[in-house]
């Protein structure tokens, strides 16, 4: 039976997909790689073995999908925002004041008009 050129590939080549595929999960953030580049390299392993060399992974459940590290957000404390404030003068101060206050983006603050405030709301 003769060798097709893809049973060549995987035969040649099947080691070397699984310790990519490994390192891939395993160095994270020494790799300088995000988790979502990891994964998407992870898929397109995947896919090449699946729909491209038609085989089955064995090695398949010990590979884990990167994760990304839970983000917690900056909040700064009425004491921060206030020291923050104090050295603040003019339109900085009022757009700073605006953007902790009210909760607006920075953008969302910089084209703000006269026509957007309510004057007579209390």
């Amino acid at each position: 039976m003769k060798a097709t050129p893809t049973t060549q590939i995987r035969r040649k080549y099947d080691d070397d997909f699984k310790q990519q595929a490994l390192q891939l999960v395993r160095n994270g953030q020494s790799a300088r790689s995000v988790a979502s580049t990891q994964n998407q390299a992870l898929a397109s392993l995947l896919f090449l073995y699946k729909e491209v060399l038609h085989t089955t992974l064995p090695w398949l459940d010990e590979i884990e999908y990167a994760k990304r590290p839970a983000k917690l957000p900056v909040v700064f404390s009425p004491e921060e925002a206030g020291a923050i404030l104090a050295h603040l003068q003019g339109t900085a101060w009022l757009m700073a004041s605006l953007l902790y206050g009210s909760g607006l983006r920075l953008m969302e603050c910089c084209t703000l008009r006269i026509k957007d405030f309510d004057f007579d709301y209390h």
